[in-house]
């Protein structure tokens, strides 16, 4: 079965101080698979961007409806009314999403929406960092950073450790 037209719905609130935005948009395939996109940030400001997959179009309306009731209910209000676009073909689905959320989506979201679309020129995410703690500072830092270029002082000697080393401490 045949993924296009995919259906692409945005819309975009403002918080009521006019500083903060959140755009929602929800992308829809005719085969079930949606994709669910939230971005939000400063006004004008490309900001932070969650990606949420669903296996069905049911679900995706849901998440979408549920999000917009939340924002309403803190402040937001909708400043630019839900638009509809349908894209037939891949090409003309990367024009419409337009390409600074076609270059976010990654290569599995695009996989779960259709296996077949051509992921060329998508990023990869950033793979997961695995943190360890430092056996010399016992701060935690990411793993694979070679530590033994850095110079790491001694610890400062407390005052007892003064004491005891200088015989005359506290004779004048």
């Amino acid at each position: 079965m045949s993924v296009f037209p995919i259906t692409i719905i945005r819309e975009s609130l403002r918080h009521r101080q006019g500083t903060k935005a959140y755009h929602l948009l929800r992308i829809m395939t005719a085969s079930g698979p949606a994709l669910t996109i939230n971005r939000w940030g400063k006004t004008e400001a490309w900001g932070e961007i969650q990606i949420v997959r669903h296996d069905s179009m049911a679900q995706a309306t849901t998440a979408y409806n549920q999000e917009k009731r939340e924002k309403e209910g803190r402040g937001y209000s909708v400043y630019m009314m839900a638009r509809s676009d349908n894209a037939d073909d891949f090409e003309e689905f990367k024009k419409v999403l337009g390409p600074q959320y076609f270059s976010q989506l990654g290569v599995d979201n695009l996989r779960h929406l259709s296996p077949d679309f051509d992921t060329t020129g998508v990023r990869e995410p950033p793979l997961e960092t695995e943190w360890v703690k430092d056996e010399k500072t016992g701060k935690v830092r990411p793993a694979g950073i070679d530590t033994s270029k850095y110079h790491v002082p001694e610890p400062e000697p407390t005052v007892e450790d003064k004491r005891v080393k200088n015989p005359m401490w506290g004779m004048f």
